[in-house]
């Protein structure tokens, strides 16, 4: 996560006070998941799904290069130069985008736009979306899921790489496999890489839009809010 913390001297030798607060950290996100789902899920238990984002964590180890700069605190690879602020996005807006699970490029258009929340669904599978459906999600993001999980995990880097307070999201046929099994959604760390060939260089999470279609509406919902936490997370 990218925050900036002052902290007193740390004691080297004190590795057992180390691993109690890492446990505890661990115990707190734990919770935190479980509050999530409890909060953000209709009653009833959630359809089983598949999150693709470990998949994508492991890829992205390593991937900022040796001697490239780096963000105090985090570790992480930064622009040389931060920059302009993106262009308003419009409805009906066209723009490539990288996909990782399949890893290729795509174009998607904007079709929904909330106070928190654009939401693009890529061209192939425009027809599976309605304008009605992709307004009730930005509307869904907005009033529960954004709210409720930055309660219990905390906030997203803001305005982010791009300089814009909203985050993306992309709904497109992931795995590429036309149905609703598998990989219900991700979040890629390649797009917080700068550096990275592949970078949408934005906070972006992404969906399936079969799981849209084939599922209920609470199990997409609960994966969405799970992808979110991990983008706060990284």
């Amino acid at each position: 996560m990218r925050r900036f913390e002052t902290r007193g001297p740390v004691n080297p030798t004190d590795g057992s006070k180390t691993a109690l607060d890492r446990r505890a950290m661990m115990k707190r996100l734990l919770v935190s998941f479980m509050l999530i789902f409890l909060a953000v899920c209709a009653v009833g238990d959630a359809e089983p799904w598949q999150c693709g984002t470990p998949l994508l964590i492991d890829r992205a180890r390593g991937a900022v290069p040796p001697g490239f700069p780096k963000d105090i605190g985090t570790g992480r690879a930064r622009l040389l130069q931060e920059p302009a602020p993106a262009a308003p996005v419009q409805l009906g807006q066209i723009e490539r985008f990288f996909i990782h699970i399949p890893e290729m490029e795509v174009k998607a258009t904007c079709v929904a736009i909330g106070e928190h929340l654009y939401v693009y669904v890529e061209n192939s599978v425009r027809h599976l979306l309605t304008d009605a459906e992709a307004v009730s999600i930005a509307a869904e993001f907005d009033a529960r899921i954004y709210p409720k999980v930055r309660q219990w995990i905390g906030t997203e880097w803001k305005p982010g790489l791009d300089r814009d307070n909203r985050i993306t999201l992309l709904m497109h046929d992931v795995g590429m496999n036309a149905s609703g099994r598998d990989y219900g959604g991700y979040f890629a760390p390649a797009d917080q890489l700068p550096t990275e060939h592949n970078s949408n260089r934005r906070e972006m999470l992404f969906m399936d839009i079969y799981q849209f279609r084939e599922r209920a509406r609470h199990t997409f919902y609960s994966s969405l809010a799970h992808e979110f936490a991990h983008l706060i997370n990284w």
